[in-house]
């Protein structure tokens, strides 16, 4: 057991610090308070003490301090969702020594800006011998950039206008819901599935959450952000629309040709079999469907 007397607390929590002690057992702490004993004791008069700090961006752990070592960015690919930043960290990277020392203790870390898609990021602590066990959580992000280093790294290659780095992003995500909506279709039929691809497979949750993130936008929420978002999903769908792309209407009876019950409740505005809400769209493609909306359904 360990004391650490009179510091100066920043707990993140209250707006004013506040001078107390602190006692930890086996490496946690288990009590705040005052007139607090242990066995060792520390003493932090005059001492600030803080919570870890948490880097919310960085690629610690694979920028290492040069060659061997620097994991950072993907020369030969300039779309590459399916790496995985979990597959290149060094736990011995001196970076994560220096930032442990600064009071960093938890970082979200990953690919860089070199590539239009790099892969995914991952939260992870920067103690460890062993990077399984310093996640936190994995993925957390997906390593997007529309900046000027996909034109300066792939000029001479592929990508030398912001109009080629927008295309590239654009096709790898309407690729990535072509396949989700084929698998959809394929309803766990292997015959049916389209081929395994790495790549579509990393950018399906990216689909999910865009929807997800416009849905929960405020009504009366009006910001250039947003409205540019609600813009690039909108030519994102038309253009899924002129394909042929028909979604699948959810109101009113349910039909188990068109919709997948998942959910049914008690509602008193609701007639039995009447469909309540729709978690998940559902659409087809000349009367075929390739995935049926997600429903709840009135008992």
């Amino acid at each position: 057991m360990l004391c650490i007397k009179n510091g100066t607390i920043h707990d993140a929590v209250h707006r004013e610090a506040y001078v107390a002690d602190i006692l930890v057992e086996d490496g946690k702490i288990c009590r705040i308070g005052e007139n607090l004993e242990a066995e060792e004791t520390i003493d932090a008069s005059g001492l600030n003490v803080y919570p870890g700090f948490v880097d919310a961006h960085s690629h610690i752990g694979l920028d290492g301090y040069g060659e061997p070592g620097v994991d950072i960015n993907e020369r030969n690919d300039i779309c590459c969702p399916q790496l995985r930043a979990i597959d290149g960290i060094n736990p011995r990277d001196p970076s994560l020594a220096d930032a442990r020392k600064a009071g960093v203790t938890c970082v979200c870390t990953g690919p860089g800006s070199a590539n239009v898609l790099g892969g995914t990021f991952l939260a992870m602590r920067t103690v460890g011998e062993r990077v399984d066990n310093m996640i936190v959580r994995d993925p957390v992000a997906m390593k997007c950039a529309f900046g000027e280093n996909p034109k300066r790294c792939y000029r001479d290659k592929c990508d030398s206008t912001r109009m080629s780095t927008a295309a590239f992003l654009r096709g790898a995500l309407m690729q990535a819901k072509d396949y989700g909506a084929r698998k959809q279709a394929a309803n766990g039929d292997v015959t049916k599935m389209p081929a395994y691809n790495q790549k579509l497979e990393a950018l399906l949750p990216v689909l999910d959450n865009f929807d997800r993130a416009l849905a929960a936008v405020p009504e009366d929420e009006k910001t250039a952000w947003v409205d540019g978002m609600k813009l690039v999903s909108k030519q994102l769908y038309e253009t899924l629309y002129k394909a042929g792309l028909e979604e699948i209407q959810a109101e009113g009876q349910f039909d188990p040709e068109l919709h997948d019950a998942v959910m049914q409740e008690e509602n008193e505005d609701k007639e039995s079999g009447e469909i309540i809400d729709v978690f998940q769209k559902g659409y087809k493609v000349k009367n075929r469907i390739i995935r049926h909306s997600m429903v709840k359904v009135a008992k």
